[in-house]
C-alpha cells in the first residue's frame, strides 16, 4: 500500500487526474492515514464527479467523520482517576488507559489521593490520537511532636529543639 501510495502521488505529479488524487486517498484510507485520505478524497469531490467513485469517496468521508479520536492517559504514579469533560459529555476511569471520545475540545482531569491533582485542555479532530502524560507531585506531610509532659525535652536527629515541634 505505501508503495502504491508513492506510485500514485508520483503519477498525479506528472499528470494531475482527478483518478489519480482518488486513488492517493483510496491509499491513504488503508494506512490509516484518516485526516490525509479524508483531504484528499474533499479535494476529489470538488472536480465533477459522479459514479462510483464519487460515491465511495463521499461514503469514506461520512466514514472517517464517524471516527472518534483518542486520548491516550499515561501517569506516574499508577491508579491515578481521570475525569475528561467536554462535547456535553464526561468520561472517566483509571489511568494508564485510553479514552475514544468525538471531535470537540476536553479539559482532562487528573488526580490520586495524597497528590495534588492535575488538569489539562485539549482539542481532538477526527481520528485524531492525543497522548498525555501526567507526573503528580505528593502532598507534603506535616510533622507535629507533643510531649507529656508539655515542656519535655525533645531531640530531633540528636539536635535538642522545640516543644512542640512542627515541621
Amino acid at each position: 500500500k505505501e508503495q502504491a501510495l508513492v506510485e500514485f502521488q508520483l503519477a498525479n505529479e506528472l499528470s494531475p487526474k482527478k483518478e489519480n488524487l482518488f486513488m492517493v486517498a483510496q491509499c491513504q484510507y488503508h494506512l490509516g492515514w484518516l485526516k490525509e485520505a479524508r483531504a484528499n478524497y474533499q479535494e476529489f469531490l470538488t472536480h465533477p464527479s459522479t459514479g462510483e467513485l464519487a460515491d465511495i469517496a463521499r461514503m469514506r468521508i461520512e466514514a472517517i467523520n464517524h471516527r472518534p479520536g483518542i486520548i491516550v492517559i499515561n501517569t506516574v504514579p499508577d491508579q491515578v482517576q481521570v475525569r475528561i469533560e467536554g462535547e456535553g459529555q464526561v468520561f472517566g476511569g483509571d489511568a494508564h488507559n485510553e479514552f475514544r471520545v468525538t471531535r470537540g475540545q476536553y479539559r482532562v482531569t487528573v488526580s490520586k489521593t495524597n497528590f495534588t491533582s492535575q488538569e489539562r485542555e485539549l482539542s481532538i479532530d477526527v481520528a485524531d490520537t492525543k497522548p498525555l502524560f501526567f507526573k503528580l507531585d505528593p502532598i507534603p506531610a506535616r510533622l507535629e511532636i507533643r510531649t507529656a509532659p508539655p515542656n519535655a525535652p525533645l531531640y530531633i536527629r540528636g539536635n535538642r529543639a522545640q516543644n512542640p515541634y512542627t515541621q
